[in-house]
């Protein structure tokens, strides 16, 4: 290596002397720097054999100790696994699962503390047993195994034709003599008594939230177009005050000229006479209206708080 750095630098100051003036000392410098790059790489190349060459024997050496660590390893007896100490149990104490509040509540649902759909008022109210429908039950139990009665569905199971069932219950009633049917009738006398009671204890049960949401839910099929049933009126509530024309109407049909005349034809005339009296004549009907819906205002509250609770 110290030979050819030492020749490397030697070329640049031999070569002119060497060579004839006739080449000029562009050329020649231009030979001793490809000279130079040449000598660089050679030597860079060696050095790396070299340093292959040294390190091949000291990663040979070094084999045998690592096969000599394994052997020794897989020679020693592997000693006895200690005994796992008993690891104490802790009871896993669940969490309490609270229920997922409902999305899109609308206004006439409630639900429980479980989450589930409290019914409406409607669905729970007792319905009553007409004797049509008690010997539809009677004839429904008589031909349930009849062959003429029976379906198969499309699993191949045998089930009750309902409709076949009821349009055969329906035409045996219409040919019945009022005798036939006497029993079915004395049947549902008697359970009409039950049910009297059964409806007395359901109206007692509703709560005015009940009712309201009951009737939010009436007026919203009444909107889309959907049969609907009566409202309900909830006794308990404050009882809304008469207005001011009202409770003029009322005094004045005690008249005697009013008197056996139908409340059709006494209205007109009445409320003629209304709009032919003045400011002064109709204060003491506004004042007495205006005090009682002030009344009926803060109770109508109070009780819409209560049943909210």
């Amino acid at each position: 290596m110290i030979y050819a750095v030492s020749r490397s630098a030697l070329i640049p100051r031999v070569l002119p002397r060497v060579l004839p003036r006739v080449v000029p000392l562009p050329v020649i410098s231009v030979g001793v720097r490809a000279f130079n790059a040449g000598t660089v790489a050679y030597n860079a190349s060696a050095t790396r054999k070299t340093r292959a060459s040294e390190s091949a024997p000291k990663r040979a050496a070094k084999a045998p100790k690592k096969a000599k660590e394994k052997t020794k390893k897989a020679s020693e007896p592997k000693k006895a696994s200690e005994p796992k100490k008993a690891r104490e149990t802790k009871k896993e104490t669940k969490k309490e699962t609270k229920p997922k509040k409902p999305k899109n509540v609308r206004p006439w649902e409630r639900f429980d503390a479980n989450g589930k759909l409290i019914p409406l008022p409607y669905d729970t109210k007792p319905t009553r047993k007409h004797p049509f429908m008690l010997f539809v039950a009677s004839f429904y139990k008589e031909n349930l195994q009849r062959p003429e009665y029976r379906r198969i569905n499309p699993q191949g199971e045998s089930k009750a034709a309902v409709t076949v069932m009821l349009n055969a219950a329906s035409t045996k009633w219409r040919q019945m003599a009022d005798a036939e049917r006497q029993p079915f009738v004395d049947e549902a006398a008697k359970l009409g008594v039950q049910y009297d009671k059964e409806l007395a204890q359901w109206r007692a049960s509703l709560t005015a939230d009940d009712i309201r949401r009951q009737n939010q839910y009436l007026n919203h099929r009444r909107k889309q177009g959907l049969p609907s049933r009566p409202l309900l009126k909830d006794t308990n509530a404050p009882r809304r005050p008469l207005n001011s024309f009202a409770r003029f109407l009322v005094e004045v049909r005690k008249e005697p000229k009013y008197e056996g005349m139908h409340l059709r034809e006494s209205l007109p005339l009445i409320g003629e006479r209304w709009r032919n009296l003045s400011a002064e004549e109709k204060r003491p009907y506004e004042d007495a209206a205006r005090t009682e819906m002030e009344a009926y205002a803060r109770e109508s509250s109070k009780y819409r708080a209560a049943s909210l609770q």
